[in-house]
């Protein structure tokens, strides 16, 4: 993964000193690989046999051989108008279908260096389930704040977005943490089920 980050250095150093840039398409495809990767480590750290881990032994083994992101994964980049760090957890996320019962499980990852920011999205679905899930979040002008990089939709986008979070008020980067947080607290959600 050493060759990740130095493959990633050269578009994301910029971003994170807080210099626009314009990244193609295998661009985006190695900062959302980079991204995932994140969002795996940050997993890993919950411990080797935690019964909440998200990632799947493959879904890594797969990364770490082919650079091949998760099935439901989705990933935005963004902007913090002060230098900052933040190293998220990550948000374990039950999905409902429109007739309450359960679907999936999502993991929700954001990460900021310096004025880079970028949120990762995974879903799985339950055992069983065949159908689509969706991973629905809170009303907002994501749009204007976030540039989809997962999967790529455009050959080049331009960073940064038109607008910035904070580090504090009605932008704040806190708003993009709770961005997936719809439902109540649970203690722990597994793959099999809700652990009270």
């Amino acid at each position: 993964m050493s060759a990740l980050e130095s493959e990633n250095i050269p578009h994301m150093k910029p971003m994170i000193l807080d210099t626009p840039i314009i990244l193609d398409e295998a661009q985006q495809r190695s900062v959302a690989a980079w991204g995932v990767k994140t969002a795996m480590v940050s997993d890993s750290m919950k411990g080797r046999n935690a019964p909440n881990r998200f990632y799947e032994k493959a879904e890594c083994v797969a990364l770490r051989e082919s650079r091949t992101i998760p099935e439901l994964t989705r990933i935005w980049i963004g902007r913090v108008d002060e230098f900052n760090h933040l190293w998220d957890a990550g948000t374990d996320v039950s999905l409902m279908g429109s007739d309450g019962t359960r679907t999936g499980t999502a993991s929700v990852h954001s990460f900021v260096a310096g004025h880079f920011v970028i949120q990762i999205v995974s879903g799985h679905r339950m055992a069983g389930y065949e159908g689509n899930i969706q991973i629905p979040c809170k009303i907002g002008d994501w749009d204007s704040m976030l540039i989809p990089i997962w999967p790529v939709q455009e050959p080049t986008v331009s960073w940064p977005p038109k607008v910035s979070f904070t580090n504090g008020g009605p932008l704040g980067i806190a708003y993009l943490q709770d961005r997936w947080r719809l439902g109540g607290i649970v203690k722990m959600v597994t793959k099999d089920g809700v652990v009270e």
